[in-house]
């Protein structure tokens, strides 16, 4: 049940981010504001919740999922993510023409017989299950989604076709290597991965940045 719970708010949240960039012209800028809008609401009611409803129990479970633990997840879970990636992985694959067409932009995409709202849409709703199904069990890993569709870019180039399987390997990948020293830097104490991950991926996305802004 509780990827399903995951998942339903998910979706509701990549439905409330898209109405919010329609009205404003659904630009970049408007989507990352939208987003961050709806993030802060979110936050203000997640302490609401921490300060006049929640045990301390309840309160440290949230913590540590905010952090990020690759330890909660066992057997049962790792099942539920590999049957819920396949169809995710499938369904990108068949659309990697679309999201080519669709980062040239709508024009072009419309031209060329995509209905970009509509394979946007898909686009997001696949992206809310996937996202839904991963931080339902190990909670959230802070910059993988930002870092590693930027490293897999600067590797194979833009086309979808090589970029998306790409991006799901160089994440799995840094996810590994930051797990890896959350347990060992300071033994006997174990990390959380998030916090290592956003250790990592913050300088790795500002020096990308960079070096964007100078070509």
């Amino acid at each position: 049940m509780l990827p399903l719970a995951a998942f339903s708010l998910a979706f509701t949240q990549a439905i409330l981010v898209l109405l919010l960039a329609y009205r404003a012209g659904l630009s970049p800028y408007a989507l990352v504001l939208s987003s961050l809008v709806l993030s802060f609401v979110y936050q203000a009611v997640l302490a609401l919740l921490q300060c006049l409803v929640l045990n301390e129990l309840q309160i440290a479970t949230i913590v540590f999922w905010m952090f990020g633990d690759l330890s909660r997840a066992g057997n049962a879970e790792l099942l539920v993510l590999f049957l819920g990636s396949v169809p995710i992985v499938v369904a990108y694959v068949l659309m990697h023409l679309d999201l080519d067409l669709l980062s040239l932009g709508d024009e072009v995409a419309y031209s060329s017989g995509v209905n970009p709202k509509k394979s946007r849409f898909i686009a997001i709703a696949v992206a809310a299950l996937g996202s839904a199904l991963a931080t339902s069990f190990v909670g959230v890993l802070a910059f993988l989604c930002l870092v590693a569709p930027h490293v897999a870019r600067a590797m194979v180039g833009g086309s979808h076709r090589y970029l998306l399987p790409a991006s799901m390997l160089v994440g799995s990948i840094l996810t590994l290597l930051s797990d890896a020293v959350a347990r060992t830097i300071l033994l006997p104490r174990v990390l959380p991965v998030g916090v290592v991950l956003s250790f990592i991926g913050a300088p790795l996305l500002i020096t990308m940045l960079f070096r964007g802004a100078k070509q």
